[in-house]
């Protein structure tokens, strides 16, 4: 019998390379982070629509999967992706990453999802008949205390007292229940147009708010469903006369309503997940989960350069250097242009979940996903998505929301015997950034910045979505 061929050990970026493409990115980073327009992902879309394809559900599924691995407010802390394997005979396997890595309790938390879903699979019926006990399940799913989860108190203490503290967000906690009541009153007295107070079931709605609770620590995981389902109806049943009652256009509205929004995306997850369930309760009748451990960050940072911005700056423009400072200098609103690249570049380098996927498959290409696509909990990033889009492994993430981040690790890689270092897909995407810099030294330090973009799936739709029966009554 041959002996099995060893692997190949992993290759780090680093020295020269790491530094040059650090600082081009903290550079694109400083001159405009929103490197485009956002695409949408599959929570934006109305959770009661039509999905007609099964390779949809399935991608529904990993995005709503993803979202609920994700167990902090913070992207950068717990961004998480998944991937779904499916190699007969074994059962079907969900590969997830975190950013920082999954604790023991989140992944207690993740295999009773899996439990309920396999209840989901063999009597899916009584779930669809009531889901709000499903939402009630999963509310609770990361807590022994009945509690709810630490991204919800996140979220929701913009809104809530948290014990006797104050919230930070006093002001928006305010501003909700304030707008709540106002609008009841206006609804009462006829102060609204017609058109508003036609819609079935609009002043119920209101009246069942769940925001009269007095703090977030005595809510209830029932509560926290009531909520969900709360803020689904104010994403998609009432959105234009919630507009109508705040008397904003869709280019103005509080803080308060992009975060209503993001909890709305739980009720979208959940339907998804039930949805993949009782439509192939194949995928998940023998369903496992595997971790993939996250690397520890990488330190980075300038101390020992003498003026690496003028370095880059005359790598990068030659002869235009002295111009380009000047600049440089007057669009960052800074007479030191430098300190503040060694600001931007004094950084943890953390390795993105989509990423930590992307090396795991390289080293293990038996496993890797028939349907080469990648659940998020957030949208990709400026860096992944370009990436991904240079390797040969043709994985995809749903969305991606362009803004880049100077903190990204670039992966590590196994070398290929007869590849060229030059054809890896990281010195590729460090050639394009390259060149993507030289152009905005070069056109856009006196151009307007574009719009900051959601990270996470916010606001309205960009697409009208279907509405059209499943079949399921979800």
């Amino acid at each position: 019998m041959a002996a099995t061929a060893k692997k190949a050990e992993l290759t780090q970026i680093g020295g020269a390379d790491l530094k040059r493409f650090v600082v081009h990115s903290a550079l694109l980073s400083l001159i405009d982070p929103v490197r485009g327009e956002p695409t949408r992902t599959s929570l934006e879309e109305n959770p009661d629509g039509d999905i007609s394809g099964g390779q949809q559900l399935k991608q529904k599924f990993l995005d709503s999967f993803a979202l609920i691995c994700s167990t902090s407010s913070s992207g950068a802390e717990t961004a998480s992706a998944v991937c779904l394997e499916q190699h007969a005979p074994a059962g079907a396997i969900l590969r997830v990453a975190h950013n920082r890595g999954l604790t023991p309790k989140d992944l207690t938390g993740l295999e009773k999802v899996l439990q309920i879903l396999r209840v989901v699979a063999r009597k899916g019926t009584y779930f669809i008949r009531n889901p709000s006990r499903l939402l009630t399940q999963l509310a609770m799913q990361k807590s022994r205390r009945r509690k709810p989860s630490p991204r919800f108190s996140a979220w929701l203490s913009n809104w809530t007292e948290v014990g006797s503290c104050q919230s930070p967000r006093r002001f928006e906690k305010r501003g909700i229940r304030n707008f709540l009541r106002e609008a009841h009153s206006r609804l009462l007295a006829g102060q609204v147009k017609p058109e508003t107070w036609a819609k079935p079931g609009l002043k119920l709605w209101l009246e069942s708010c769940p925001f009269t609770a007095a703090s977030l620590q005595t809510w209830s995981p029932a509560t926290m469903a009531m909520l969900i389902d709360w803020a689904s109806q104010a994403r998609w049943l009432y959105s234009e006369q919630l507009q109508g009652l705040l008397g904003l256009d869709n280019t103005q509205k509080p803080p308060w309503l992009d975060s209503l929004y993001k909890i709305a995306r739980y009720r979208a997850a959940i339907k998804s997940m039930v949805k993949l369930a009782a439509k192939q309760p194949e995928v998940l009748a023998d369903i496992h989960i595997r971790e993939i451990k996250a690397p520890n960050s990488r330190q980075f940072s300038l101390s020992n350069e003498r003026a690496p911005l003028l370095a880059a700056v005359k790598n990068l423009v030659r002869e235009d250097s002295g111009m380009i400072m000047e600049q440089l200098e007057k669009h960052l609103g800074t007479e030191d242009a430098e300190a503040q690249l060694r600001r931007a570049c004094r950084l943890n380098l953390t390795l993105h979940a989509e990423m930590q996927i992307v090396v795991f498959y390289e080293g293990n290409p038996s496993s890797a996903p028939r349907m080469p696509f990648i659940g998020t909990s957030k949208k990709a990033c400026f860096l992944c998505h370009e990436y991904l889009l240079r390797h040969p492994l043709r994985l995809q993430a749903s969305a991606c929301h362009q803004k880049i981040y100077p903190s990204w690790m670039p992966p590590p890689y196994y070398p290929i015997p007869g590849r060229f270092k030059k054809s890896t897909p990281f010195v590729k995407l460090s050639k394009n950034i390259e060149q993507l810099t030289k152009r905005e030294l070069l056109t856009a330090l006196t151009a307007p910045r574009r719009p900051r973009n959601q990270d996470s799936t916010a606001g309205p739709s960009l697409t009208i979505t279907a509405t059209a029966s499943t079949g399921l009554g979800l």
